[in-house]
């Protein structure tokens, strides 16, 4: 499936007001740099310097502080507050979510892999992203059979095998992003959530043939992170408004 994305520069969004149906993805590379900005780490909070700097591999290090300083400036500006005034905290299942010092409905989700980070800002929906690298070495088959519904499974072993690393990263980033929506991310049962590609478009459905409530109103769409990558966006709405960004420091400098 040919998915396509149209990622814009960053300074093509000049109004940061978001409806609940309204979702925004940044995008960033990570690529190892010789000295992070100061100013990346003057926007964590005392706790996520900590955290950055329990990291033994500086690589670690510098994606965790990277990515943490996208969120924050971006949380900033959309909330219109100092980034420095945003509480990040978790759910009993990981997801985080912010807690800012004026009554805002804003939620978030972020993801990042070896070389790039998305964060996806909503104006209200539940939303979930993930992406993840083709740069690695996957036993696709295997994980399939123990983490995929039957079907899923079958549909990968009869993918040539130059296709079965796509195919399960595939798979992989609709579930986790989906997940990531519900609040619950990995620690639910992946096999519990089927993966159906429509024939045309690039959105997915999920039958859920766990024995469980009916699922909400939801979005579920794969998008194009980039060359050597594969991501997937839900959203807890069935027709959202998605717009994607370029974030770079020089952003962060201007704003």
């Amino acid at each position: 499936m040919n998915v396509v994305t149209n990622w814009q520069p960053s300074n093509l969004r000049t109004q940061f007001l978001l409806s609940h149906t309204q979702v925004d993805v940044w995008r960033t590379t990570l690529d190892p740099i010789s000295l992070l900005p100061a100013a990346c780490r003057s926007l964590l909070s005392p706790d996520e310097i900590v955290r950055a700097d329990q990291f033994k591999s500086p690589s670690a290090q510098q994606q965790f502080v990277m990515t943490r300083c996208m969120l924050r400036h971006l949380l900033g500006l959309y909330a219109g507050t100092k980034p420095h005034t945003i509480q990040l905290r978790k759910t009993e299942q990981g997801k985080p979510f912010p807690v800012f010092p004026n009554p805002l409905t804003l939620q978030c989700n972020v993801s990042h892999t070896q070389g790039l980070a998305l964060v996806a800002i909503s104006g209200g929906s539940p939303v979930g992203i993930d992406v993840e690298t083709m740069d690695r070495t996957i036993h696709a088959e295997e994980l399939a059979k123990r983490f995929f519904a039957q079907r899923e499974a079958k549909q990968l072993t009869a993918m040539p095998e130059s296709q079965r690393i796509l195919g399960f990263l595939t798979y992989w980033t609709c579930k986790e992003a989906f997940l990531k929506m519900q609040g619950v991310g990995l620690s639910a049962d992946l096999s519990n959530y089927e993966i159906e590609f429509h024939s045309e478009g690039q959105t997915v459905r999920v039958a859920d043939i766990s024995p469980r409530n009916p699922l909400t109103p939801y979005f579920l769409s794969l998008i194009n992170p980039g060359a050597a990558f594969v991501g997937a966006i839900a959203v807890e709405t069935p027709s959202p408004e998605i717009s994607y960004f370029d974030w770079n420091y020089e952003f962060l400098k201007n704003h």
